[in-house]
């Protein structure tokens, strides 16, 4: 027997590119910004550029400081308590802004 599953909304993202790129927005209060961003669903942390969270007006040192290794090297972000909606889902969330403005995700 053959089963189908259907959706009430469908998502799509360019599969030519590297992983999943799709438009999030952050809120801070009234202010909001529409960003690329690239999706992780096993990530524990979310972070964005410098110049993001400058444009919602966030002083990012006034963050927790935290420290991220990759296999590159180190780099500091400072996380904030923004809105995030990813997909139509709504949420709080703790995301972190590199303190280097050269930080760059694509």
């Amino acid at each position: 027997m053959l089963e189908s599953i259907n959706y009430e909304k469908v998502y799509e993202y360019d599969t030519l590119k590297l992983g999943i790129t799709i438009i999030v927005t952050i809120s801070n209060g009234a202010e909001s910004r529409q960003v690329r961003a690239k999706i992780d669903t096993g990530a524990e942390n979310c972070i964005f550029e410098r110049k993001h969270g400058e444009r919602l007006s966030v002083e990012i040192e006034s963050g927790r400081e935290q420290i991220f290794s990759t296999t590159t090297g180190n780099f500091i972000a400072y996380g904030h308590e923004l809105s995030l909606s990813v997909l139509d889902i709504e949420t709080v969330s703790t995301v972190y802004f590199a303190k280097e403005e050269s930080f760059a995700m694509f």
